[in-house]
């Protein structure tokens, strides 16, 4: 038995597979578009100038007040703790601050060699402590080049809220 089909069902037949491939094909690309978005929607900090790329909420919690003070709209570390100074293998390290800012978290400090030896520089592991003693957080930071007996600042930044920390540990990497 032969299938007799007229040339305007033909015809219809063949423009509803293009629709049907046209919305497949913008489809598929929109989704990898979406994905490809929410990668880049997370926050990007581009550790050379700490550029912020806020796409996403931050995940900054202002009602949780232990161990901060709420200045300016910004949550400010007060742990005695936190804020003593720390000896690193012939480095102090100083005046340190635990902040928030623009949805992040900032970690300051002022790093004095004490040595007579210039410091080449290192990579540290930044160890946040909760209140009990176990670990918020880690987060890495570059301790520059120091000359003897000088001194520069670290900075770290991170989109967990760590400002919460009743101390902070530090480590070579």
């Amino acid at each position: 038995m032969k299938i007799k089909v007229e040339k305007k069902e033909l015809i219809l037949l063949v423009v509803i597979i293009i629709v049907v491939t046209i919305v497949g094909a913008v489809l598929y690309i929109n989704s990898k578009k979406n994905s490809s978005n929410i990668r880049e929607g997370e926050y990007t900090i581009n550790h050379s100038s700490t550029e912020v790329m806020k796409n996403q909420a931050p995940l900054i919690d202002m009602n949780n007040t232990e161990n901060v003070k709420i200045q300016n709209g910004e949550k400010v570390n007060s742990s005695e703790y936190l804020r003593k100074d720390k000896e690193l293998f012939g480095l102090k390290i100083t005046n340190i601050r635990l902040y928030t800012k623009n949805g992040l978290s900032n970690f300051n400090a002022t790093v004095e060699n004490t040595t007579e030896e210039d410091f080449e520089g290192r990579i540290v592991n930044l160890i946040f402590k909760k209140n009990d003693g176990s670990i918020l957080t880690n987060v890495e930071a570059v301790i520059p080049s120091i000359k003897a007996k000088g001194s520069t600042t670290i900075n770290a930044s991170t989109t967990e809220d760590i400002t919460n920390a009743l101390d902070v540990e530090i480590e070579f990497n």
